[in-house]
């Protein structure tokens, strides 16, 4: 492994991913990813923020975990969407 394969992805390579899912989904339809990304994988050292995934997904509530149980991050329309619920 060449050290620029372990150097740590920057938050933009979180938003490709999601991105890319946008392009199979509806708008509307939740994007979740449930483990698998954590802070320290990034170079900011932090799970994306909310205006990276609004950025990213603006038709379409994100929810993105750290574990299965959190942290997580959410873009605005999943808070809205919440909000609804309640």
């Amino acid at each position: 492994m060449t050290s620029a394969s372990r150097a740590p992805h920057r938050s933009q390579t979180c938003k490709r991913f999601i991105k890319a899912r946008v392009k199979t989904v509806p708008p509307g339809a939740w994007i979740t990813a449930a483990g698998g990304w954590v802070p320290f994988q990034f170079a900011e050292n932090r799970l994306p923020l909310q205006s990276e995934l609004d950025a990213a997904a603006p038709k379409n509530p994100v929810l993105v975990f750290q574990q299965f149980t959190g942290p997580a991050s959410t873009d605005t329309l999943a808070v809205s969407k919440h909000r609804a619920l309640q």
